[in-house]
């Protein structure tokens, strides 16, 4: 029982620490997009959008000839990535849904047979 408390707390103690540090991180970005004259949205597309450990995690599967392990890790944190980005604000954001007519629906399903046609008559 104590040895998963343990783990628990230092999984947190991890998760603080990395709050933390990420906040000194940001800031030293701002500091260098101003020295360089490089927009922020360039430096957080590759800095930021690069995660360290999946990257560390994917050469070192590459070169241990686990190629399949390191695309499946690629795809899988892709997933979480883009699912908890959209995921997230929708558990805290209120939507207002109105009645849409049903011309839309009309439309999406004409789409669908055109498809679904498409891939049967070649």
């Amino acid at each position: 029982m104590w040895n998963i408390i343990i783990w628990i707390s230092l999984f947190i103690l991890g998760y603080v620490i990395i709050y933390f540090s990420v906040d000194f991180f940001i800031d030293n970005l701002k500091e260098a997009c101003v020295i360089f004259g490089v927009s922020p949205f360039i430096i957080g597309l590759i800095i930021l959008g690069i995660d360290p450990e999946e990257s560390i995690a994917s050469i070192v599967a590459s070169l241990g000839g686990f190629s399949y392990l390191a695309l499946g890790n690629v795809i899988g944190n892709t997933i979480l990535s883009l699912s908890l980005c959209f995921a997230l604000p929708a558990f805290f954001y209120k939507i207002d849904l109105k009645k849409m007519s049903s011309f839309y629906f009309i439309l999406l399903y004409t789409c669908l047979v055109l498809i679904l046609l498409s891939f049967m008559i070649p």
